[in-house]
């Protein structure tokens, strides 16, 4: 029983008319039993056995449900943190200093912006309008030599 993916779960009582030895009920257990009856069997105890049994096993049934329900929800999530995680669509920028308008209202850095929101890792330079603008001689420099 224990080998059908169907019949594994069953809960198996054992009921014997041998003696009480913990040396078969080891044997009981290690043959698949979750329980024993021994002889005379009293009806109120083997109908509690099943009730339990019976309980334990739509718990279980629940559990399952509930544990498929949370990683359905988990995939959808983690779906919804990709989406969010990539820009996409406008985003107000301030043409002089180039803030951007967060999803609040404030205006904050572009890099503290991406960060927060990306995976994206920074690193500066000066492209080379900025270096002919602030740092005329440098920039002359730099034309020199690529001459």
């Amino acid at each position: 029983m224990r080998g059908n993916k169907r019949t594994r779960h069953i809960p198996i009582i054992f009921v014997t008319a041998i003696s009480k030895d913990d040396k078969y009920s080891f044997k009981g257990y290690d043959a698949g039993a979750v329980d024993f009856l021994y002889k005379p069997i009293d009806p109120y105890i083997l109908a509690s056995k099943v009730n339990i049994f019976c309980d334990l096993y739509k718990q279980r049934l629940v559990i399952q449900n509930q544990l498929e329900q949370i990683q359905e929800q988990n995939k959808i999530l983690e779906k919804r943190l990709q989406e969010i995680k990539e820009l996409r669509g406008l985003l107000p920028i301030c043409a002089s200093c180039k803030k951007i308008r967060n999803d609040t209202g404030y205006w904050e850095e572009l890099e503290k912006y991406i960060r927060d929101r990306s995976n994206a890792e920074f690193t500066h330079s000066l492209c080379p309008d900025c270096i002919k603008q602030y740092y005329p001689s440098y920039y002359e420099k730099l034309q020199a030599n690529k001459k």
